[in-house]
């Protein structure tokens, strides 16, 4: 995606919120965090607070982190 689109394009953060779920399935907790807080940034200036898309990144943000410091205390 990042040799067709701009990278701040919208469509990135989404590829990079479907990366993160991939990489939070085989518990890669922190590589899911890196790239979710890729997509946040992209989403804070492509859209206006409160915007689904948005709102989506910041839960699977924080279930990331639940889930890295899940791991951490096993």
């Amino acid at each position: 995606n990042k040799r067709v689109l701009p990278e701040d394009h919208p469509d990135i953060a989404t590829s990079m919120n479907n990366l993160s779920i991939s990489l939070a399935h085989l518990s890669r907790f922190d590589e899911a965090i890196l790239s979710l807080q890729e997509a946040i940034r992209i989403m804070v200036k492509a859209y206006p607070n409160g915007h689904p898309n948005l709102d989506y990144s910041r839960i699977l943000f924080a279930n990331a982190q639940s889930l890295a410091a899940r791991a951490r205390a096993a």
